[in-house]
């Protein structure tokens, strides 16, 4: 059985935090929740808890979800990060991308979705849905189709890369490549330090800029 996962809800709203913990101990898979009414809170939440997702919001006052996000991604790299916003804007939705944003979803999304980007981001390091793909798209046009060549990739590379793309896990890959969970993770490793950058939201952003995926 997969392990369990740890959330800390931030959002300045008590009625919709406190709605959205209630909704979260409905989930499968979901261990101990935690609140948080600002950034400043969430931070001090994560230094003394094991957190696994942090659920944050934009907008809010002490300490804004733009600051925490890159705090997170600095000081807590293992920690997920999913946006809950109202704002739809893909200028705010390219920043959190550009900070290592795992996912980011409307506060009208429907509750299905919400638990599939909570597992999603455990499992697969990132949650592809039409707002967060359709703004990689538009952000990393591809430059030319040498990308691959001049990064040296090897096909197996690519084609883990690929797969990656498609929003298949790393058991998943390994299954349709008929090899272990441990070699396309170390393949995925192997990607990353050659491409020099971090998950697979790094991952397909690179793929998308050098036209390696369309």
């Amino acid at each position: 059985m997969p392990a369990t996962i740890d959330i800390c809800v931030t959002d300045d709203h008590p009625l919709f935090r406190k709605a959205i913990v209630r909704l979260l101990q409905t989930f499968a898979r979901i261990g101990n929740l935690y609140e948080a009414e600002n950034g400043k809170q969430c931070l001090e939440v994560v230094a003394a808890q094991k957190v696994d997702i942090v659920l944050l919001d934009m907008e809010m006052p002490v300490m804004n979800g733009l600051d925490v996000a890159r705090v997170l991604v600095r000081d807590y790299p293992d920690i997920k990060i999913v946006v809950l916003t109202m704002h739809d804007s893909e200028a705010h939705l390219r920043k959190m991308l550009e900070i290592g944003v795992h996912s980011f979803l409307l506060k009208t999304t429907h509750p299905e979705e919400l638990q599939a980007a909570i597992h999603a981001v455990v499992d697969r390091d990132f949650y592809h849905n039409e707002m967060m793909m359709s703004a990689l798209r538009k952000t990393y046009t591809p430059s030319g189709p040498k990308g691959a060549q001049e990064a040296d990739l090897s096909p197996r590379e690519l084609e883990i890369l690929r797969l990656i793309y498609e929003d298949l896990s790393l058991k998943e890959i390994g299954q349709r490549l008929q090899i272990s969970e441990h070699t396309v993770h170390r393949h995925k490793h192997n990607l990353q330090q050659k491409l020099g950058v971090n998950g697979t939201a790094g991952l397909i952003k690179w793929a998308l800029q050098q036209g390696v995926v369309l």
